[in-house]
């Protein structure tokens, strides 16, 4: 259970960041650049890159939390933190090993973010404009 938090917090914090970045992004792209034309697939991934590398690295301090909260169990027991909570990880890690060691990992994860939004999105928004086309904006199974 100790474990839910973290989880919970990271998903709150990057999915929300990330999708609305996103949709945030592509939304300026029809309206600023595009005369009300849906953004390209360049567009498209452009903001996804940016959205899912922000959301990430202000994500990261939970998803470290988050592993080493999932790590803590594998390691022998002189040698585990025992966070209590995800906000006991904050303190403990802000605490012993200063702010900046929240951001310890974020290029990787960063990096990663970033790939994995570009084909999550992209493809995503692609699926959804075939969709709309074929089958009208009310009839689409992309309709939010």
């Amino acid at each position: 259970m100790r474990r839910l938090d973290s989880a919970l917090l990271r998903q709150v914090v990057y999915g929300t960041l990330r999708l609305g970045i996103y949709f945030n992004l592509t939304e300026w792209f029809k309206v600023n650049r595009n005369k009300g034309e849906n953004p390209t697939a360049l567009q498209r991934a452009a903001a996804s890159l940016f959205a899912g590398g922000f959301g990430s690295f202000i994500g990261n301090p939970c998803d470290l939390a988050l592993v080493r909260m999932q790590a803590d169990a594998t390691l022998p027991p002189a040698e585990r933190r025992n966070y209590k909570n995800v906000v006991d990880a904050f303190t403990r890690i802000v605490k012993e090993e200063g702010v900046t060691a929240l951001w310890r990992g974020a290029v990787p994860t960063v990096l990663r973010a970033s790939a994995l939004n570009v084909f999550m999105l992209v493809s995503y928004d692609g699926a959804k404009d075939i969709a709309t086309k074929a089958m009208g904006p009310s009839a689409s199974p992309f309709a939010i």
